[in-house]
């Protein structure tokens, strides 16, 4: 089955749930970011921990370490089959930090309420 190229207006709304994401991650806000995932969620960071469900996934930001900031350089995939959907994008943190670059690779589902994700994976550019 070959999934529908991102092209349709429809699809406009996986890319803006991959914006709200990055918006929540920016601001620090951990209720927002998790609420983004489903409730069995599976989150694996750059740093390779696994993190499962949303309580862990809203816990990753409740850290006393501010994360990074960073920018979508390019989402380079995004396929929709159906109710379901695989995105990748490459990530940068933002000028005046830390340079990092990364790639997030995601499953999202849709819901009654609109795309959420159900895996993603983040990866540093320099561990591969």
């Amino acid at each position: 089955m070959k999934g529908e190229p991102y092209h349709s207006k429809m699809d406009e709304t996986l890319r803006e749930a991959i914006l709200k994401l990055v918006a929540a991650w920016n601001s620090n806000d951990a209720r927002a970011f998790a609420a983004l995932f489903t409730e069995t969620a599976r989150y694996v960071g750059a740093d390779r921990a696994r993190r499962e469900g949303r309580p862990a996934i809203e816990d990753l930001l409740r850290s006393p370490d501010r994360h990074p900031c960073i920018t979508i350089e390019d989402i380079f995939s995004l396929q929709r089959y159906g109710s379901v959907a695989q995105a990748a994008f490459r990530w940068a943190t933002e000028p005046g930090t830390a340079a990092r670059r990364g790639t997030a690779r995601c499953v999202l589902v849709r819901r009654h309420d609109g795309w959420r994700f159900a895996d993603l994976q983040n990866r540093d550019a320099d561990t591969g």
